[in-house]
């Protein structure tokens, strides 16, 4: 399946990109608490809004960083009685694993469109430099399809060597 093995490189190359946005907001994240601290520390004042920045710029961290977590399957992964299951029923497994995973991102997609044209109605800032929110929430969903598509393609590979056992 050249194709499937294409699509997951360019998937991959996205999620290299998505991460490079969670680096970028990592440090980031540290410029600004640096600031905050050496500027209060020598002149007693503290950067307005800094717990919003953090915050907001976490979100970014976090779930721009997701992809590419999985493409190198650095998640938390118990699979300690996986290992003493026969082959094919590890296969068969996985693909669940890759379909139920595939749900719940999908419904975390779906629900944070919803949410973001929620707040983005309502006009909801954050609390004290008044930036809009829905950027962020919209930024998660975003964020989820590469992961998305990653779990497809892990779903099809599983498929692949189920036809071949």
């Amino acid at each position: 399946m050249p194709i499937l093995a294409d699509f997951e490189n360019h998937i991959k190359r996205i999620s290299t990109w998505f991460s490079w946005v969670a680096i970028v907001s990592l440090a980031l994240m540290l410029f600004v608490s640096l600031f905050d601290i050496v500027v209060g520390k020598l002149f007693i004042w503290s950067l307005p809004g800094t717990i919003d920045i953090i915050g907001l710029i976490g979100a970014l961290v976090i779930t721009f960083s997701i992809a590419q977590t999985h493409v190198y399957q650095r998640h938390v992964k118990v699979d300690f009685v996986l290992i003493l299951l026969p082959k094919k029923v590890q296969i068969i497994l996985n693909a669940f694993s890759s379909l139920f995973s595939l749900g719940l991102f999908m419904i975390l997609i779906w629900t944070s469109v919803e949410y973001a044209f929620r707040i983005k109605a309502s006009g909801e800032l954050s609390q004290t430099l008044k930036l809009p929110l829905y950027p962020f929430i919209f930024s998660i969903a975003l964020s989820c399809i590469p992961l998305c598509l990653l779990f497809i393609c892990d779903f099809c590979k599983s498929i692949k060597e189920l036809k071949s056992k």
